[in-house]
C-alpha cells in the first residue's frame, strides 16, 4: 500500500514539475527521495520520545550538523525544517517552525543537542549564540555553504 501512494506521489511531483520548469528528474529518482525522506522521518520518530537528546562527550569526536530549510512559503507564510544529525551514527532529530529567529534555533539546540557537543552550522548569524563563552554548552564551527 505504502509503495502505491508513493508511486502516486512521484508521478504527480513529476508532472508538477515538468509543467513548471519544462523538464523533471526520473520518476525513479523522485521515488528514491520520498522513500529516503520517508525513513528520514520514520527513524526521528522512532527516536523522538526513548532519546531525547544527540551528541555528547566531546572526547567521543561527537559531531551534530545542524541546518535549516524553507519548507513552504505561500502567501508570506513560511514552514521551516530544521534538521540536526549526528555526522558518524546518523541519528537525526527534526522539528518545524514558522520563524527562523534566534530564539527558535535556541530552543531547538537546547531541546535536541547534549551539552559539550560540537556543532557545524551554516553561516547564519542566529547561530552566534553558539560562540557566546558565557551562554554556550557547545563548540561551533561555521561552514557556510
Amino acid at each position: 500500500m505504502l509503495f502505491i501512494v508513493i508511486k502516486s506521489n512521484a508521478l504527480q511531483i513529476q508532472k508538477n514539475i515538468k509543467l513548471k520548469y519544462g523538464k523533471s528528474p526520473s520518476y525513479i529518482t523522485i521515488t528514491k527521495i520520498l522513500l529516503n525522506l520517508r525513513r528520514v522521518i520514520a527513524d526521528h520518530l522512532k527516536y523522538k520520545y526513548k532519546i531525547k537528546q544527540i551528541g555528547g562527550d566531546p572526547d567521543k569526536n561527537i559531531t551534530i550538523a545542524i541546518d535549516e530549510s524553507l519548507w513552504i512559503h505561500i502567501n508570506n507564510k513560511k514552514i521551516w525544517l530544521i534538521g540536526a544529525i549526528e555526522t558518524k551514527s546518523r541519528k537525526i532529530r527534526c522539528d518545524i517552525m514558522f520563524e527562523r529567529t534566534l530564539e527558535n534555533l535556541k530552543t531547538f539546540v537546547n531541546n535536541h543537542i547534549l551539552t559539550g557537543t560540537h556543532i557545524t552550522t551554516d553561516g547564519f548569524p542566529a547561530y552566534s549564540f553558539l560562540d557566546d563563552p558565557d551562554e554556550s554548552v557547545w563548540t561551533h564551527e561555521v561552514h557556510v555553504h
